[in-house]
């Protein structure tokens, strides 16, 4: 638990890129994603981790507001950061649907595919979290990394600079 609680939620391994374990909320910036993911880190590694974790699985926000606060505004993050596969088409997380992204119920979009991205040309998502995806983000900007290893899969990477792929099974 002491080694979790200073681990980032969102880190920047390599310029224009970032990494989470499930992703980068629409309307958020690489920038902003890793600012909002130090502001839950800070609290993580404060004496008073506490009081996060105890409210941190209770329901919503459904939705980011920048006027959001305290444990809800953290909790969102959280939820955004860790926990996120589809959104609504306003923004609202959906955390029902988590199997194939094709197979989603309209209106449901995987987060990586809702209009509201605001990933520039050259920038570059990493992430996980969503098995179902077996690496398929049909974007290049998107990077799902997750092949179910849990789940007799396979543990993959990815070699940054050149984008390639290495897998072994689980």
């Amino acid at each position: 638990m002491q080694w979790l609680r200073q681990q980032p939620l969102a880190l920047k391994p390599v310029k224009s890129t970032l990494l989470t374990h499930a992703g980068l909320y629409p309307g958020w910036s690489i920038k902003q994603a890793l600012a909002l993911g130090e502001e839950v880190s800070d609290w993580l590694q404060s004496d008073n981790y506490h009081s996060l974790l105890s409210g941190m699985y209770d329901p919503g926000p459904a939705s980011w507001h920048e006027d959001l606060s305290g444990i809800e505004r953290a909790r969102f993050i959280i939820n955004a950061m860790t926990r996120m596969r589809f959104v609504y088409p306003n923004g609202e997380l959906d955390f029902k649907w988590t199997s194939q992204a094709e197979k989603a119920p309209a209106p449901l979009v995987p987060w990586f595919r809702h209009p509201g991205q605001q990933l520039k040309k050259h920038q570059t998502v990493l992430f996980g979290h969503w098995a179902a995806l077996q690496t398929q983000t049909h974007h290049r900007q998107y990077v799902g990394l997750d092949t179910g290893c849990v789940w007799g899969g396979k543990l993959t990477m990815i070699k940054l600079g050149r984008m390639k792929y290495m897998s072994v099974k689980a």
